[in-house]
């Protein structure tokens, strides 16, 4: 009862800080390739509070470090040393933790709009994806004791044959931090609210953050619609609002796309005793204006830049 009161306290108390807290999303894939142990030492160098991250489950059960479902041509080569062909390789599910280790993911493809999104990255040729036990035994080996990790679990409940069935998924990932002794230094995120729900079954305590997306290309809420197979049930039509919904499933953390904000729903969700961590901030002007309207942290690829910014 003590750790999970300390626990929600210590993540409902960020609303209170006047400083910035800062995420290195997927590492600092800005820097170096994303979700690799690279990504997250620059990441530390750059002095985040948090290491973002994305994992999945491979086909022998081990919980690695990887955005995309299945393996992405864009940042990927084969045994043979070419990039992957198609729209997607391999799925991660489908593979064992060795079959996985064959593939680089050390380089962007050149000529690709990844490449162009990210000039500064550096090509780390060799790269593996790593697995979850790695990424905290990094943060271990480096003493960076304050530094907390926020885990993403990729499901797609539009599209849940490229995943593990969402028990196992999730499953998976608590089993993994509770054997290594992290479960105190994590929170849980997902776009998918319904991960989210198995998560606070099977770890209470372990604070829970609620991505959400209004885009055009990915809208995750779809209020006009009145309802979403991303939120567990949880539809727009019955709160009026993202943040009540957040509120109503339980949560605590919320982290929207940060083009959904405007300083009236920083305003709401504040009231509602939220923390708010928008998503992918990489523009020092725009974290400075979304600290003006009283976000707690952001997300970003490029760590170093907002922290010297915030100086």
């Amino acid at each position: 009862m003590k750790t999970t009161v300390w626990l929600v306290a210590a993540t409902v108390g960020l609303a209170g800080c006047t400083t910035l807290e800062i995420q290195g999303h997927r590492g600092a894939r800005g820097l170096a390739p994303e979700n690799t142990l690279a990504a997250f030492g620059k990441a530390l160098d750059a002095g985040v509070d948090t290491l973002e991250l994305d994992v999945g489950v491979t086909k022998d059960g081990w919980v690695v470090v990887t955005h995309d479902q299945a393996l992405n041509p864009d940042i990927t080569r084969g045994p043979d040393g070419k990039y992957l062909e198609g729209k997607a390789g391999p799925a991660i599910k489908d593979l064992t933790f060795v079959e996985l280790q064959q593939y680089d993911v050390g380089r962007i493809k050149p000529g690709t709009e990844y490449a162009k999104r990210y000039p500064d990255q550096q090509a780390i040729d060799g790269t593996r994806i790593p697995t979850l036990v790695d990424v905290m035994q990094l943060v271990r080996d480096r003493a960076h004791r304050g530094v907390t990790l926020n885990i993403e679990i990729k499901r797609d409940p539009t599209k849940p044959e490229l995943t593990p069935p969402a028990r196992t998924y999730v499953g998976a990932l608590i089993t993994t931090l509770y054997t290594y002794s992290f479960q105190q230094r994590v929170t849980i995120q997902s776009f998918d609210w319904e991960a989210l729900e198995i998560a606070k079954a099977l770890a209470p305590h372990i604070p829970r953050s609620y991505l959400t997306a209004q885009r055009k290309t990915f809208d995750t809420i779809e209020a006009e619609k009145g309802g979403s197979k991303w939120t567990a049930g949880y539809r727009y039509a019955d709160y009026g609002s993202v943040p009540k919904m957040v509120r109503a499933a339980g949560g605590l953390i919320w982290s929207p796309n940060y083009n959904d904000l405007d300083e009236a729903k920083v305003k709401e969700a504040k009231e509602l005793h939220l923390v708010v961590m928008p998503w992918t901030v990489n523009d020092p002007e725009v974290a400075k204006k979304l600290k003006a309207w009283g976000v707690d942290g952001v997300i970003t690829d490029r760590p170093d830049l907002i922290r010297a910014s915030m100086k």
